[in-house]
C-alpha cells in the first residue's frame, strides 16, 4: 500500500494484477462485463461495481450496463449483487453513466449521470441526457430505491461527468459538464445546502487567465474531474478536469490541485473556503501531474483522522482527441508536493476507470484505454 513520502525518499509502489481481461466482453453468469465511466465503491473487503458503459464491437451495438457486481480481492472472484434493468422496471435505476458514487454505512449512493438518450435513439447519442435523480443500494440487503425530492426544499440541477465524496457526514457534489456549482447533502436527513465559498490562493504565481471569472468562488466551471475527502475528514481535494470551448477554441484541460474545507451552515447555505494548492502553470513545485480529466483520485489512510494527502490514478488528455495516462501520484500535504510513484509494472493506460481502496491497497477496475 503506497504511503505519504517523505521529502528524502522516493515513493515506491507495486500494482498486481488480480483478475486478467475476459471474453465475452459482455460477461457471464459468473463474471462480470466489460464497462467504463461505471461506480464502484469499496465495502466489507470487497469491491463494489454498477452500472456503465462500453460499445460492443463485435455486436455493433451500445451496451448500457445496469448491473451490480462485487469483486472479493482474497480469492479474486465475482458475485453478482442485482440484475440488470429491465424495460419498465422503477425499483432499480436505468442503465447510465459518468454518475458519482460513494458508500455511506451499508448503502452505496448514486448520484446524476447520462444515458444518452438510449431509450428514445438506442444508436444515436443524444447530449444532455442527464439526470438528477439520487438512488440508494443497500448492499445488504440487495435492493434499490429512490431517494424522493421534498417538495419546497432545494436540489441540485441534472449534471454528469461531476465529482461527489463524503465529509463531515455530507455527500459533497462538484460540477459537471458545463457547472461550477457545489452542493453537500445531509446523509441522514437527506437535505441539500447550496455550498457559496470564497477562495484564495497558495499558488506562487497566482491564478492564471483561466481562472479569472471563477476566482472568487473556487476551481470554477469543469467536468471530468476528481475529488476525494482528506483523511482527517474535515475537507476535500479537488484535482484537474476539463472546460468546455467556446467559439472553436480548444477546451481547457486543467492540473490545477484545490482544498476546500467546511465553514458554518447558514439558513440553506454551508459556507466555506477554496485554497488554490498549485498547477504548474503557476510554477508550482515540481514534480506535477499533467494536465488530466477522467481521472481517479482516493484518500489516503481514510478514517485516520489524520490527512496524510491523497492517491491519482491514470486519466487522459483530451483536446479533443484523448492520450491516456497510467502514472500513479502521491499528494502529501505535509510537504506540499506531489511524489510520482516509481512502479515496476503499470496498469495498461486508461481513463474513466474507478479506483477504490481495500484492506491492502487500492484497486481499479477496467475503464476505457488506448493501445
Amino acid at each position: 500500500m503506497p504511503v505519504a513520502p517523505r521529502p528524502e525518499s522516493p515513493l515506491v509502489a507495486n500494482w498486481t494484477e488480480l483478475d486478467p481481461q475476459l471474453e465475452p466482453a459482455w460477461g457471464t453468469n459468473a463474471h462480470i462485463g466489460v464497462r467504463y465511466s461505471h461506480g464502484a465503491v469499496s465495502h466489507a473487503g470487497k469491491m463494489v461495481i454498477s452500472h456503465g458503459y462500453f460499445y460492443n464491437h463485435k455486436k455493433h451495438t451500445p451496451a448500457w450496463q445496469s448491473d451490480t457486481w462485487a469483486f472479493d480481492p482474497a480469492n479474486a472472484s465475482w458475485a453478482r449483487l442485482h440484475d440488470a434493468w429491465t424495460d419498465g422496471d422503477t425499483l432499480v435505476p436505468s442503465p447510465r453513466y459518468s454518475f458519482s458514487t460513494l458508500v455511506y454505512k451499508d448503502s452505496i449512493l448514486m448520484f446524476g449521470g447520462d444515458d444518452g438518450g438510449h431509450q428514445q435513439s438506442p444508436m444515436n447519442y443524444i447530449f444532455g441526457a442527464y439526470f438528477d435523480e439520487l438512488w440508494i443500494f443497500d448492499i445488504l440487503q440487495k435492493a434499490w430505491r429512490l431517494q424522493p425530492k421534498t417538495a419546497g426544499k432545494p436540489w441540485p440541477p441534472k449534471r454528469a461527468l461531476h465529482g461527489a465524496t463524503l465529509v463531515n457526514g455530507r455527500m459533497h457534489v462538484y460540477g459537471g459538464l458545463g457547472l461550477s456549482d457545489h452542493w453537500a447533502m445531509d446523509l441522514e436527513t437527506f437535505d441539500w445546502l447550496k455550498v457559496r465559498a470564497t477562495s484564495k490562493s497558495l499558488a506562487s504565481a497566482g491564478i492564471d487567465i483561466h481562472y479569472k471569472n471563477d476566482a472568487a468562488s473556487g476551481p470554477g466551471t469543469r467536468h471530468s474531474l476528481a475529488i476525494a475527502a482528506g483523511g482527517d475528514g474535515r475537507g476535500l481535494y479537488l484535482f484537474g478536469g476539463s472546460r468546455q470551448a467556446k467559439g472553436g477554441f480548444k477546451p481547457k484541460v486543467f492540473d490545477d490541485l484545490w482544498y476546500f474545507r467546511e465553514s458554518i451552515v447558514k439558513g440553506s447555505e454551508l459556507l466555506g473556503e477554496w485554497t488554490l494548492l498549485g498547477l504548474v502553470q503557476s510554477s508550482a513545485p515540481v514534480p506535477w501531474p499533467p494536465p488530466r480529466g477522467h481521472h481517479s483520485l482516493v484518500t489516503l489512510a481514510a478514517g485516520s483522522g489524520v490527512d496524510v494527502g491523497v492517491l491519482l490514478f491514470g486519466g487522459a488528455l483530451c483536446i479533443p482527441g484523448c492520450s491516456c495516462y497510467n502514472d500513479t501520484w502521491v499528494w502529501s500535504p505535509q510537504i506540499k508536493r506531489w511524489s510520482e510513484a516509481k512502479v515496476p509494472k503499470l496498469p495498461i493506460h486508461r481513463y474513466r476507470q474507478t479506483l477504490v481502496p481495500t484492506d491492502e491497497g487500492y484497486g481499479t477496475f477496467l475503464g476505457s484505454f488506448l493501445l
